[in-house]
C-alpha cells in the first residue's frame, strides 16, 4: 500500500497495492487490491472501491457508493450507486 503525504484513512480495510494519493481521505469504506484512489478524493462511509478500480483526482463517493473492479470513476457520486 502506498499512502501520499496528508491522506487520512479511519476505520477502513485498505488492500495490499492499494495506491492512495496525496490529500485523499477515505472513513469507513473498503479500498481493493491495486485500487489507486486519486488526489484530494474522499472516499466516505460504507463505499467500496474494488480491486484494480480507479477514482480520479478530486471525486468524492458518498453514500455507499461501489466501483467494480478494474473500472474508473472520474465524477463525484453522491448518492447510492454501483459503478460497473
Amino acid at each position: 500500500m502506498t499512502v501520499g503525504k496528508s491522506a487520512q484513512i479511519s476505520d477502513s480495510v485498505i488492500f495490499p497495492d492499494a495506491s492512495i494519493d496525496d490529500f485523499a481521505s477515505i472513513n469507513g469504506a473498503i479500498v481493493g487490491e491495486g485500487a489507486v484512489i486519486g488526489k484530494n478524493s474522499r472516499i466516505c462511509k460504507g463505499c467500496i472501491v474494488a480491486d484494480q478500480a480507479k477514482v480520479k483526482d478530486n471525486v468524492s463517493l458518498t453514500e455507499e457508493a461501489a466501483v467494480c473492479p478494474a473500472r474508473e470513476v472520474s465524477e463525484n457520486i453522491l448518492k447510492s450507486k454501483i459503478i460497473c
